[in-house]
């Protein structure tokens, strides 16, 4: 449970460091606001246009993107679309995966050979 909530954490920090970089490094470093063309991605989180991200806008952001995300690949992995993911449609996916990404292996495939029994990182 720890390493599931460690993980989720970890995730949604890297989303919103990913969302948030690219606005803070393109900034006017005199006012802090984003070149031309640059607001679009700020605006969309901040539904109230207040001028500011709270954190409720940012989890809501990041929900509604997960769920898009969930969605394509659930279409992805479900390849009959009988609304239901088998362990062969699921390893498929996988497998995919990790050809596109040059053969890395994943927390789906449990702990390094190496690590020491009952360690799930």
């Amino acid at each position: 449970m720890r390493t599931v909530r460690l993980e989720l954490l970890a995730g949604v920090a890297a989303i919103a460091i990913g969302l948030l970089l690219p606005l803070s490094l393109h900034a006017d470093p005199a006012d802090g606001s984003p070149p031309p063309g640059r607001g679009d991605l700020f605006d969309q989180i901040d539904t109230n246009h207040d001028g500011f991200i709270s954190h409720d806008e940012l989890l809501a952001f990041e929900q509604k993107r997960t769920a898009a995300r969930a969605d394509k690949m659930y279409d992805r992995m479900d390849t009959n679309h009988d609304g239901k993911v088998t362990k062969a449609e699921y390893d498929a996916a996988i497998a995919q995966m990790r050809d596109r990404m040059g053969g890395h292996k994943h927390r789906h495939d449990g702990p390094p050979p190496d690590a020491p029994a009952g360690d799930t990182e």
